[in-house]
């Protein structure tokens, strides 16, 4: 079985493609939307997290992205400090 991904541009092309399936020689599926999935996600899930919860957790991530940010850089500024010592410049 081989799958295609097709653009339909003209109107008339997708009522072929519908005869097409309706002669049982093609299968048409719809592809899901975001908002279908994530209906799926969470109807799946048992405790689903409110939209202050998770602006808490993308709060904590940045935080921690940030900190270790601030960390790196005060060791790249004491290597430069040392420019006029290196032999090779």
């Amino acid at each position: 079985m081989e799958s295609l991904n097709v653009e339909i541009i003209n109107p008339k092309a997708k009522t072929l493609l519908r005869n097409l399936a309706a002669m049982n020689l093609i299968h048409i599926k719809n592809q899901p939307t975001l908002a279908s999935m994530l209906a799926t996600l969470r109807r799946n899930e048992a405790q689903i997290p409110s939209l202050e919860e998770i602006t808490q957790e993308v709060e904590l991530v940045r935080q921690a992205c940030y900190d270790r940010k601030k960390q790196i850089t005060p060791a790249k500024h004491q290597n430069l400090s040392n420019f006029s010592e290196n032999p090779y410049l």
